[in-house]
C-alpha cells in the first residue's frame, strides 16, 4: 500500500508512493509523512512492495527492476505503444533497455576485474 502516489516520469505503468505499513493501519494508527519515510513502486499494478529510501530511489529501482526482471512488461508495452502509434513511449521503453543493458554490462566490467585483483593478491599471500 502506498501513499502519495505518483506516475514514473516516463512509463505510466510505473507508480512511486510512501511505504504505508498495513499492520499499522489495520491497527489504526496513522502517522504523517515525513522526509525519512521509506519509498516503494509498483510495475504494471503488481502486488509488490521493494521499499527503498526516497522517491529518486524509487523511480531508479523500480527501472532496473522493469528492464532486468521483468522482460514480458517492456514487451507488452512496447507492443502497445507501437499499435497506439505512441512512438515517445514507444522509443523511451527503448532507451531506457538500451541505458540499464549498459549498465549491466559495466557492472560485469568491473566484477572481472575485482574477481581478478582479487585472484592476484591471494597468489601473492601464498
Amino acid at each position: 500500500m502506498m501513499r502519495n502516489v505518483r506516475q514514473h516520469p516516463r512509463f505510466p505503468f510505473i507508480k512511486v508512493g510512501i511505504f504505508v505499513d498495513q499492520l499499522a493501519v489495520s491497527l489504526g494508527i496513522d502517522y504523517p509523512p515525513t522526509d525519512n519515510d521509506p519509498w516503494c513502486y509498483t510495475i504494471d499494478g503488481d502486488d509488490g512492495y521493494p521499499i527503498v529510501r526516497d522517491e529518486d530511489n524509487a523511480i531508479r529501482s523500480a527501472e532496473e527492476s522493469l528492464f532486468n526482471c521483468r522482460p514480458d512488461v517492456v514487451q507488452k508495452y512496447t507492443q502497445i505503444a507501437i499499435g497506439q502509434q505512441d512512438f515517445k513511449l514507444a522509443m523511451a521503453l527503448a532507451a531506457r533497455q538500451g541505458y540499464w543493458e549498459a549498465v549491466a554490462d559495466e557492472r560485469e566490467k568491473v566484477a572481472n576485474i575485482a574477481r581478478n585483483a582479487q585472484a592476484l593478491l591471494q597468489s601473492l599471500t601464498l
